[in-house]
């Protein structure tokens, strides 16, 4: 769908007006959504169901508010099946709320993943398909105005409900007038606009009938899209019967070349300010798909992130990707990934955001925000006293800001922790001995450390581990590691991202293996974390580490910044053990 927004004046007292009376009108009846302690929206799709093992789900305990999972219902084995991952994040998290992913209104062919297997059966009943301006069935497009259809859909997302053990139910794609998306059924409006009031009764119809069959299980939509003119204050009124909605392209759609503050900000932000109470919005900050340097992606995380905070409210929270892939299919980022900028506390808010000389600013306990909207030209703030970057540099009388840039700034200097990460590799509660093929054992000197053995291709990165999922400008650089392989076809794969001056991929690997006879490959399979290679994919990068010998233990100290290659080291990623391998301890440090 093409925007045509830039033909109509952007009016916020109107918007302002009507997104108000919107919310006033919205029902009060259902409770909020349950939080868990972390304060970040997780809505993601592991490409592999074993994404979600005992180490990512402990993560998510820390910093996950809610889960949103679009995941399979059945994995490679039973450790992976959807129950089971549900079951581990709640285990490592009893307060987190775990949400079904699905569609309501609609069927997608391609894909493995609960939305899909939840809604299949609409392909085969051409009776509950919507249909063409032709008048042929659509197996894509479910019809919402039949009650026959809300019906046999509420049924089919309450028994995957029910199977997966999950809190509640996320849906996807849910568009209530179908005015400029999806283009099929903007087609039927524009041909007969009696057919989008229609069709938006029945989508209300669906919502307060699956709203009805949940009872006090959470309901939560996607979403909130700007995309045209009077679209945004339409999705608003599917709270009506939902606790949350999600804001999908906060800062923009990268699909899309352009992108505003005016109209992909601004309007988001007027409805997190007029938010009910008793409802929640998920903000999702969003990055480009196409290559940016590691720099040039946090500090637009920072920008959306401090957009974000000028209206953040209780019942409003952020998160940041490229993609809500596991790993991100295309950008730097993807669903898990966590910036930390996101941990930084401001403490609350004084009073409403303000505008002045074209920069937006908001004053916090412990700080404030400035924002210069990356539309407009940027500006000088003039400081009444000496404030402090997260960095720890301090400014001092006046900040100036170029377009598109957000800056968080502290009245005290932080007390910065180390980014030191360890892994306890020798403890009964390891990740790596939940693995498929890993035994915990002892030396001859009552030394634990962790056996693994090959496992089958389906698990291919099931020996994969979790390095430094957290961002910041300064990550650690030093690897240490404590490994012995034992055999010679094992090796050990360090995944570190990376700047590439030819602004090409953001990935290379670091092969360890025996001594070889010939150069190692330049170039091999992705080594996507705790996922096999997709098919056709694109290769990266291999470099050459320090060789292995097997059937010795060997403590490596591995610098990032010191690789000899062509790539600038930004952060170590994760690590694959592949083939038999004895591993002893893992951690990254400065």
């Amino acid at each position: 769908m093409i925007r045509v927004l830039s033909q109509y004046s952007f009016n916020p007292v109107v918007t302002l007006i009507l997104i108000t009376a919107l919310f006033l009108s919205a029902c009060a009846e259902r409770g909020q959504l349950a939080q868990a302690p972390g304060n970040t929206p997780f809505w993601f799709e592991p490409r592999a169901n074993q994404q979600l093992d005992e180490q990512v789900a402990k993560f998510l305990a820390e910093e996950a508010a809610v889960v949103v999972l679009r995941a399979s219902l059945q994995g490679p084995i039973d450790h992976y099946d959807l129950p089971a991952l549900v079951n581990r994040l709640r285990q490592a998290e009893s307060s987190l709320p775990v949400l079904l992913y699905t569609w309501n209104s609609r069927y997608l062919a391609k894909g493995n993943r609960s939305g899909k297997e939840i809604m299949r059966w609409l392909a085969q009943e051409s009776a509950l398909q919507m249909t063409s301006l032709k008048g042929t069935p659509m197996p894509s497009f479910g019809d919402v105005m039949n009650p026959d259809y809300r019906r046999r859909t509420v049924e089919a997302i309450v028994k995957a409900l029910e199977q997966s053990g999950a809190d509640g139910v996320a849906v996807d794609l849910a568009v209530r007038t179908p005015r400029f998306r999806p283009k099929p059924l903007a087609e039927r409006c524009a041909a007969h606009p009696e057919f989008c009031g229609q069709y938006a009764q029945g989508m209300d119809a669906l919502f307060a009938r699956l709203d009805e069959a949940l009872g006090e299980r959470p309901l939560l939509y996607n979403g909130l899209w700007n995309l045209d003119r009077g679209m945004l204050d339409d999705q608003v009124e599917l709270l009506k019967h939902a606790d949350a909605a999600i804001v999908e392209y906060f800062g923009m759609n990268p699909r899309e070349k352009g992108h505003s503050f005016s109209q992909d900000i601004l309007p988001y932000l007027k409805v997190m300010q007029h938010l009910k109470a008793e409802k929640q919005l998920f903000v999702f900050g969003r990055g480009p798909w196409a290559y940016t340097d590691y720099q040039e992606d946090y500090l637009w995380q920072r920008y959306l992130y401090c957009a974000f905070l000028l209206a953040k409210q209780n019942n409003t929270l952020f998160k940041y990707h490229a993609s809500f892939q596991v790993p991100t299919h295309v950008g730097r980022s993807g669903g898990l990934d966590v910036y930390a900028d996101w941990r930084l506390d401001l403490g609350e808010p004084e009073g409403a955001y303000q505008l002045k000389k074209g920069l937006y600013t908001r004053k916090f306990e412990k700080g404030m925000v400035v924002v210069a909207p990356d539309d407009g030209e940027g500006g000088t703030l003039t400081l009444d006293a000496s404030f402090y970057t997260p960095e720890g540099k301090r400014v001092q009388r006046a900040i100036n800001l170029s377009p598109g840039e957000g800056q968080i700034l502290f009245k005290q200097r932080l007390n910065r922790k180390s980014a030191s990460h360890g892994i306890d590799a020798q403890s009964a509660d390891s990740p790596l001995s939940h693995w498929q093929g890993a035994q915990l054992i002892q030396d001859e000197e009552k030394v634990p450390y962790v056996r693994l053995s090959n496992v089958t291709k389906a698990l291919e990165g099931e020996h994969d581990l979790l390095l430094n999922p957290v961002r910041s400008l300064r990550m650690p650089a030093t690897l240490n590691l404590k490994v012995r392989l034992r055999e010679a076809g094992a090796r050990v794969l360090l995944v570190a991202e990376v700047d590439d001056p030819k602004r090409r991929t953001p990935w290379v690997v670091i092969e360890l293996a025996p001594p070889k006879k010939v150069r190692l490959k330049e170039k091999g399979n992705p080594v996507l974390f705790r996922t096999p290679p997709p098919r056709n994919a694109h290769s990266w990068p291999y470099l050459s580490g320090p060789p292995l010998t097997p059937g010795q233990w060997q403590e490596l100290k591995i610098e990032g910044n010191k690789l000899p290659s062509q790539f600038r080291f930004q952060r170590w990623s994760h690590i694959r053990f592949v083939g038999d391998v004895d591993v002893m301890s893992v951690s990254v440090s400065k």
